[in-house]
């Protein structure tokens, strides 16, 4: 339907060249289908013939959030709002730029106005939603969820994060349902089996994470997340090459991958390879200095290389992290300290 628009819209313009609206509701086309760079070219081409298109402007600025570039999209979107202050798509724009900036309160806020606007507006549903799931609200993200769901039925990525809620709560068989009720509407969806992957880690259903893992990968193989995922279900098989390597994979796609550092730590500490596991510890504190497990594994490896002061320094910066620390390794790394 998407494709037929635009072809429609391209129609009117061929007739009517200055037509604002088929410009910028192109770029609205094309922010559904995530083409961010055309969305964008559109939109531009309908504020170079009105300046003052408030339409074409929250087009605009939902663009500019697809490439991430939150301060070009809270310009615009303001300026839309100068215009027309009862455009939804402008304080969805601003509830995702608060979001992003950790502004949860404002974020919230933005997401109201627009459903008080526009109380059919699965977007902000969605997004409001995933705010209060960041909020740890996880009922009243699943509320919303659901009502975007039930305002856009084919709302794949409402279906996946309703299932990420529902594993907040304990609920595994809910969320498999819903993670495949959005494979179902979008076949090609990566994230998805990548998610029902390790929720059959979870359930130790090893060889159907296995299929998962792999599919994702087909589907989408710059997605980090299921090559971590391989790494983690080659390791319980003992196939510890195999898991370097997915692990490693993994972490190239994204650097700052805490999980799959801290797998990797734990790959290299069993194979004792003990600096390489140090330097995998170093960088999730480096990525996240409030990971406690990552000061005790450090503090595990010190004590295997009989640098006890050493060890005691990061059992003591673990538990300031809340980490509980296994009480017979911390009495045994003052017995040490004693003896020396």
């Amino acid at each position: 339907m998407i494709e037929r628009a635009i072809h429609e819209y391209t129609a009117a313009l061929e007739l009517n060249p200055n037509y604002v609206d088929a410009y910028s509701n192109i770029g609205d086309l094309y922010v559904e289908k995530e083409m961010a760079d055309e969305a964008i070219r559109y939109c531009q081409k309908a504020l170079e013939i009105n300046p003052q298109s408030a339409k074409a402007l929250s087009h605009l600025g939902a663009a500019y959030i697809l490439k991430s570039m939150f301060r070009e999209a809270e310009v615009v979107s303001r300026k839309a709002l100068e215009i027309d202050s009862n455009l939804e798509e402008s304080h969805n724009n601003l509830g995702i730029i608060y979001i992003n900036r950790k502004m949860f309160d404002q974020g919230i806020s933005e997401y109201t106005q627009a459903i008080e606007i526009n109380p059919d507006y699965a977007k902000a549903h969605h997004n409001l939603g995933r705010a209060y799931y960041l909020r740890g609200q996880i009922d009243k993200a699943i509320d919303e969820y659901r009502e975007a769901i039930r305002l856009k039925l084919d709302y794949y990525t409402a279906y996946s994060n309703l299932a990420t809620a529902y594993l907040e709560k304990g609920m595994a068989e809910e969320a498999i349902q819903e993670l495949k009720n959005a494979i179902q509407i979008k076949p090609d969806y990566g994230i998805a089996y990548n998610n029902l992957g390790y929720i059959y880690l979870n359930k130790k259903m090893i060889e159907e994470a296995e299929t998962a893992a792999h599919k994702a990968i087909t589907l989408n193989p710059e997605l980090p997340e299921p090559y971590n995922l391989l790494g983690i279900i080659f390791e319980l098989n003992n196939r510890d090459d195999e898991a370097q390597i997915e692990f490693n994979k993994a972490i190239q796609l994204k650097p700052d991958y805490l999980e799959a550092h801290l797998n990797f730590g734990h790959l290299h500490f069993k194979r004792n390879r003990l600096s390489d596991s140090a330097s995998h510890y170093k960088k999730v504190i480096e990525i996240d200095p409030h990971v406690g497990q990552a000061y005790n594994n450090l503090a595990a490896i010190f004590f295997y290389q009989k640098k006890y002061s050493l060890a005691l320094e990061y059992i003591k910066k673990a538990e300031l992290q809340g980490f509980n620390v296994h009480p017979e390794f911390k009495k045994k790394v003052l017995s040490l300290l004693k003896q020396d």
